[in-house]
């Protein structure tokens, strides 16, 4: 299964550290690739968005037409870790890959949204992108856990 993260930002430390911790756990069975999308430059909030928002529908218009694309979206569905295991096997039996969006501070636009099959949500409230990065990771590290009986997941 090919994972992929489009992601707005460069990882920082201390996130990077722990980053690398789940993304060496998932390369063990699933082959990873993250992309980091930076802006050029630092723009006003609106203008910041589009920027961020076109960096992200270019990388989409590559994407093959079997990629099944999901966005982190605070008004997305809530899974708990075992749902989330299941909603994984069920993504990944209906394409060849799984491509998770995470935008910038200011979110994802209505354009880059419904591009998506599914708008998943970890909770209402709001978390730095980079640290959301790492809690995706180790979500889908957990799911595969789950999914092959592994003991990390109790």
């Amino acid at each position: 299964m090919k994972i992929t993260i489009l992601s707005i930002g460069k990882m920082k430390e201390p996130y990077s550290s722990l980053s690398l911790v789940y993304e060496k756990r998932i390369k063990q069975k699933n082959n990873l690739l993250i992309k980091e999308l930076v802006p050029k430059k630092k723009l006003k909030d609106g203008q910041q968005r589009d920027e961020e928002n076109t960096l992200l529908l270019n990388e989409i218009n590559k994407l093959s037409g079997s990629s099944y694309l999901i966005a982190l979206d605070k008004d997305g569905v809530f899974l708990t870790s075992e749902k989330f295991a299941k909603s994984f096997e069920s993504w990944a039996n209906q394409s060849k890959e799984l491509v998770f969006l995470i935008g910038g501070s200011m979110g994802l636009s209505q354009e880059v949204l419904q591009k998506t099959q599914m708008k998943l949500s970890f909770s209402k409230m709001t978390f730095p992108h980079m640290l959301f990065r790492v809690m995706l990771l180790e979500q889908t590290y957990r799911a595969q856990s789950i999914l092959n009986n592994e003991p990390y997941h109790k």
